[in-house]
């Protein structure tokens, strides 16, 4: 009676386990598709980036300039909004698709965060069925942008992406739940095998015992 509790508690446990690395799965692959580039620059005059990418969904996609607010609020700002002087091209199967010159677009907006600013590039629209390429170059030195650990985003466009989060949440809650289901089946399978193995061992030891 005991070993077959314990095998349903153990069959229980990696069916909770295996849907909640499943679920997790999914999400990571959701963000990954809806985030293509996520890579590391410097503000440095010269610096060139090329990186070819694909996209997971039919959508417009935005490309911008991710900083930590590492610096004074106003400065960090003032940089990324008027002073930044970068150009990025987009080609879609070997194809210029997009042009951007930052100089040519002050004060395009961007998402504001407690940690984070995000300077807002520019935008194309995308296809999964086909292949991309950035091309990222810096004009003008910002050496003090260093310290914020300058990163090129391409991603899914905000308005779309917020339906994607509210598409996922159900997904990540299924995680959440099967997650703690998971280990309370395990652990209890675990506790009882222990149970069981510390009787055995007392009635082996009862036996010698009496033996003697």
């Amino acid at each position: 009676m005991i070993l077959r509790t314990r095998k349903n508690l153990l069959r229980r446990g990696l069916i909770a386990m295996a849907v909640t690395v499943a679920v997790f799965l999914y999400v990571c692959l959701r963000g990954i598709a809806d985030r293509p580039v996520r890579q590391p620059v410097r503000i440095t005059e010269g610096y060139h980036l090329s990186k070819d990418f694909k996209i997971g969904h039919e959508s417009e996609y935005e490309v911008g300039l991710r900083c930590k607010r590492t610096l004074p609020f106003d400065q960090l700002d003032n940089i990324l909004q008027f002073k930044l002087d970068v150009t990025y091209t987009v080609f879609e199967n070997g194809v210029v698709v997009s042009r951007v010159d930052s100089k040519d677009l002050p004060d395009a907006g961007g998402v504001y965060s407690r940690d984070r600013i995000v300077r807002f590039l520019g935008r194309f629209s995308g296809s999964p069925y086909n292949s991309y390429r950035i091309e990222f170059a810096v004009n003008t030195s910002h050496p003090e942008l260093d310290p914020t650990e300058p990163m090129l985003l391409v991603e899914l466009d905000h308005s779309v992406g917020a339906g994607r989060f509210h598409e996922a949440m159900p997904f990540a809650l299924v995680g959440c739940v099967s997650g703690p289901v998971a280990l309370y089946y395990l652990i209890s399978a675990g506790v009882l095998q222990f149970t069981h193995w510390i009787r055995k061992r007392r009635e082996i030891l009862s036996a010698t015992g009496r033996s003697d």
